[in-house]
Order: C-alpha cells, then structure tokens, then sequence
C-alpha cells in the first residue's frame, strides 16, 4: 500500500524520531519550523486578501471612472474617495505581510545564535566540534541554511508587492489591471525549491508523519 505524509498538530511536541516532550535545542528547532510554516500560512492568507481587494478595484475604475483620463492617484483621490480606501487597504495588507517577512528573517538569525551554541557544546563534551542530529539525519547548520533562504525568498517579494500597490492605480485599461494582478499573484521567488525546504523541515522535525 502506497504510503503517504499527513501533517501532525503542529502544537505537539513530539517528533518520529524523539518521544515525550522536546526540550532545548530540539525544542526550539521545532517551535521555530512551526512559526516559519505558520507565517507561511498567514502570508497565504494576506496574499489572497490582497487579490480580492485588487480585483475589486480593478472592477470599481474600470466600472466608475474614466481610467484613462486620470493620470496620478492623487486625481483618483479626489474624484473617488472609495479607491483611497481600497489602496489603503491593500497597502496594509502589504504591511502585513513585511511584518510575517521580517519575523521569518529574524526565526533565521535566532537559528544562526543557536547553530553557534550547538557548537560551543559539542565542543565541550565531544572534544571535536562534530555536529549533532537532533532528529533525522540535518545538523543545526541545515536548519540555519534552510531558514535564511526561506526567509530571504520572502523579503524579495515584498519590492513587487509594493510596486504593485503603487502602480495599480494608473491602470489605462481591464488587460493593464489584469496584468497587476497577476504580477500580485505570482510569486516569482517563491519556488518548488522554497516550499520543498519548508516541507523537509516540517518532515525533519516531525511534523509531517507517514
């Protein structure tokens, strides 16, 4: 029978590898998988958000105004207090999700510190700084790599999310704000890469289970 991976609670604290609670480095290892997959989530969320806010404003000008009279979201403003709103909108999302992107970023440099402790201590007590596995078969310093280029994936898409917010307002035609949308919806560095990382952290540490 074909064996498949389903996602355990991510509040648990028990690994396939470790039984009972967690605690340490291990614990910390995993919480921090689970914040990453979470804000990962959250980011989801306020991506879709700001796809529905985008098509509403794009039907709104495109219904309303005379889109290509209009040249600076300043006319927009006065002629249409309804698209402030709506830009202002998408403008927090982006905020958000800055926010969801500076908490991986700093889960990252958390990782660094504590690849350095794992150092000092098996340092002391093996005498050769030999790397210890703490679930599988990845060293802190796979977990350190992991969690900086997840994070680093994120911080680039956040220059996009702002042009887009920025720009969507000029919008002359449907195809033009069609366009912004879909640049919105990309993702363009978030690759299977990114995501086959945070899965194989996920399964690391015991989140994802056979």
């Amino acid at each position: 029978m074909e064996e498949k991976l389903r996602l355990v609670d991510l509040s648990l604290g028990v690994g396939l590898s470790k039984q009972g609670n967690l605690t340490g480095i291990e614990r910390r290892l995993k919480d921090s998988v689970a914040d990453v997959h979470n804000c990962i989530g959250k980011w989801n969320q306020q991506n879709a958000r700001g796809t529905s806010v985008l098509m509403d404003l794009g039907n709104f000008l495109l219904s309303r105004q005379p889109v290509g009279d209009i040249k600076t979201v300043a006319q927009f403003q006065q002629v249409a207090p309804e698209i402030r709103k709506r830009l202002t909108e998408l403008s927090a999302i982006v905020d958000k999700m800055e926010a969801l992107s500076d908490k991986m970023t700093m889960i990252a440099s958390q990782m660094e510190a504590l690849r350095d402790l794992e150092l000092s201590q098996s340092t002391s007590v093996c005498g050769d700084g030999s790397p210890q596995i703490f679930f599988y078969s990845w060293p802190v310093q796979s977990f350190v790599d992991a969690f900086r280029k997840v994070a680093s994936a994120y911080e680039a898409e956040l220059p996009t999310k702002r042009r887009v917010v920025s720009s969507v307002a000029h919008g002359s035609d449907r195809d033009a704000l069609l366009l912004h949308v879909s640049v919105w919806g990309y993702d363009g560095s978030l690759s299977g890469e990114v995501r086959t990382l945070v899965d194989a952290m996920l399964y690391e540490t015991g989140h994802y289970s056979l």
